[in-house]
């Protein structure tokens, strides 16, 4: 029982080191298709630091049910405050800055989160992947917003946004329609 504990919590911290090479690559804007992180440009970017510092803190959870201080930090730091474990790889926070996501939200994979924005807590609050969170965003819980969708700033959201959507403020959500161009991109990243 206890080397399946063990393997167990050996993926968990596999998975959390996984998504800091993700968004590390995000950050040199490779996108992960080099071998090679480009350390000089992500040693410079403020991104880079909080990441770190996240992904570490998911990590040192997963061996030991504590984050030593790796919370407090992005909150002394950056006034950054992540209560959740479940956000994707690929992760990109420009300016890292007045962030608050609340505890049981699930972010997910390549998503673009600007300063000044909230997404509140609870279990159904889900940010697919590809979204951006534009500056001052307000994503309120329970909302779904799904894959490739745009909350512009100063936005507020209640409720689900369909996919490919994008949310303006003061303003209805707007639907795009997808030219061939985005359809190609889709099928190449699938295969």
């Amino acid at each position: 029982m206890i080397e399946v504990f063990r393997s167990r919590r050996a993926r968990r911290v596999r998975r959390a080191i996984l998504r800091l090479r993700a968004d590390l690559h995000a950050v040199d804007g490779s996108g992960g298709g080099g071998e090679c992180i480009n350390w000089p440009v992500v040693l410079l970017e403020q991104s880079a630091w909080v990441l770190v510092l996240l992904r570490s803190g998911d990590a040192l959870f997963e061996l030991t049910g504590r984050t030593f201080g790796t919370r407090r930090l992005l909150r002394g730091m950056f006034s950054i405050d992540i209560w959740t474990y479940g956000i994707g790889g690929g992760l990109r926070m420009p300016h890292p800055f007045n962030i608050v996501i609340g505890e049981g939200v699930e972010l997910g994979r390549r998503c673009l989160v600007l300063h000044n924005t909230t997404v509140q807590r609870g279990a159904g609050t889900i940010v697919s992947s590809d979204c951006v969170l534009g500056a001052g965003a307000t994503v309120l819980a329970g909302s779904v917003i799904q894959r490739r969708s745009i909350v512009g700033a100063g936005a507020v959201v209640h409720g689900a946004v369909p996919e490919g959507s994008v949310v303006m403020a003061p303003g209805p959500i707007i639907q795009r329609k997808r030219n061939e161009y985005q359809k190609n991109r889709d099928r190449a990243w699938r295969n």
